[in-house]
């Protein structure tokens, strides 16, 4: 829920101009953090920096609140942190080498699936509504200005993940459910303009 607030909260930034919508994407940020980890602020800022590449707006970065953006990450990761590792002092070590980079680098953890693993799942867990996935991309893409940048973002969001969790050797299905609110938005925005 986190992530995917953060990320609807980056999309509403970008297509409307207020920045407070940025300052609200890095609190759920925060908390998509002290709930699923380091994902929780990766992941978003994987998407958005895509988008950005591919939209070339660079420009935006300016516009992101960036400082502040550091302010609410601190105020709401570092208390909860300090108290952690001052209870237990190797967890970062547990928390962070063993449980991201380990665990996304190696295939220790067990659940070794091929890269591909995760293509027919994006396409088996929305079915029947995935069927119109290609279509939903193709016919948004010949949109213009707003409506296909939000098409863009929502490529963006779907990519980045598949691809990022596909990376490591180790896969779980629900590592997708992050794509699930993209893919939904993407086939109802596509129905929503098929059905006029």
């Amino acid at each position: 829920f986190c992530l995917s607030a953060s990320l609807l909260f980056l999309l509403a930034a970008n297509l409307r101009q207020r920045g407070r919508y940025y300052l609200a994407a890095y609190a759920c940020m925060g908390f998509a953090f002290l709930t699923k980890g380091l994902i929780g602020i990766v992941l978003p800022g994987l998407v958005y920096f895509a988008f950005l590449m591919w939209t070339k707006n660079f420009k935006e970065i300016k516009n992101m609140k960036l400082i502040w953006g550091l302010v609410i990450l601190s105020a709401e990761i570092l208390p909860w942190w300090l108290q952690v590792t001052a209870r237990k002092p190797e967890f970062f070590n547990t928390f962070i080498i063993e449980q991201h980079f380990t665990r996304f680098a190696t295939g220790s953890f067990g659940r070794r699936k091929p890269f591909w693993f995760f293509v027919p799942i994006l396409f088996a867990a929305s079915f029947p509504w995935s069927l119109f996935l290609p279509a939903a991309v193709i016919s948004g893409l010949r949109r213009e200005g707003p409506e296909r940048r939000k098409i863009q973002y929502l490529i963006c969001w779907i990519a980045v993940i598949l691809i990022f969790f596909s990376i490591p050797k180790s896969k779980l299905p629900y590592y997708l459910l992050p794509v699930s609110v993209a893919a939904a938005i993407l086939t109802a925005d596509f129905l929503a303009v098929w059905i006029k």
